[in-house]
């Protein structure tokens, strides 16, 4: 079963690989005496599951509903296979993350969390994420404050057993904010895919993707949005995700 929103580029590579879509604004419903799941007053029955919550369009409490009420089915029915079950996203982690990236042997740039920094040329980012980066090094309440290491942005996937390697060219701080920016695949060297699956790993991760300037490591993101990157693999991270589901590798 796919859930999310067709809107969601993401969603919607994968909507051909699943037999069953869940709208996230549909009505869903979950009787606890039965442990029945209806969905638009259907019974729901399924021993696969990938979804997203939507960020492409406005949010209305009936998904932010839903997306829990999945969540709860989800914990409470570990036999269905889905990725990175025993890791909980809803607790960002990115600081204790790049810790656990240095125990793998990744290097990282010189890090602070908090207000102030003292490093000379410096970044900040939010510690849960999801805005932008910006140059400097204070912020006014505790934030991701980091060395800036010039180079080319790259991004490695991790699926299952299979890894995906791109670089991204931008002039853009955040290539996010780059109008222009351009993907290119890439190859990694087997050293750095190996640690990369070791922090997976340890991390209990099935699918992830973590971003590099040139060697330096700097985050792992839990639930990468793909779609872009899977048009230049011609599919094949779309397909990954959906193998690996079915071979219940690391989930």
């Amino acid at each position: 079963m796919l859930f999310g929103k067709l809107r969601d580029p993401n969603i919607r590579a994968l909507s051909t690989h699943f037999e069953q879509f869940v709208d996230q604004e549909d009505t869903l419903q979950w009787d606890l005496q039965t442990d029945v799941l209806t969905v638009n007053g259907k019974t729901l029955c399924f021993n696969i599951y990938f979804g997203r919550a939507d960020t492409f369009g406005p949010s209305t409490d009936q998904m932010s509903a839903n997306y829990y009420l999945m969540r709860n089915y989800l914990l409470a029915h570990p036999a269905i296979k889905r990725h990175n079950r025993t890791y909980e996203r809803d607790v960002p982690t990115k600081a204790a993350n790049i810790l656990l990236a240095r125990s793998v042997g990744f290097v990282t740039p010189q890090t602070v969390i908090g207000t102030q920094s003292g490093i000379a040329d410096s970044i900040v980012k939010p510690l849960t994420g999801g805005h932008y980066v910006v140059p400097g090094g204070s912020a006014q309440y505790p934030a991701i404050i980091q060395e800036r290491i010039h180079g080319t942005n790259r991004r490695l996937f991790i699926v299952g057993n299979q890894s995906f390697g791109f670089d991204i060219i931008s002039r853009e701080l955040d290539y996010r904010k780059d109008a222009f920016v351009e993907i290119r695949q890439s190859s990694f060297s087997s050293s750095l895919v190996a640690k990369a699956f070791d922090l997976a790993s340890l991390m209990g991760l099935s699918y992830s993707a973590l971003d590099f300037v040139e060697e330096y490591f700097l985050e792992i993101n839990t639930m990468p949005m793909f779609a872009a990157f899977d048009q230049l693999a011609k599919g094949q991270i779309a397909d990954a995700i959906r193998y690996s589901l079915d071979q219940n590798f690391r989930l």
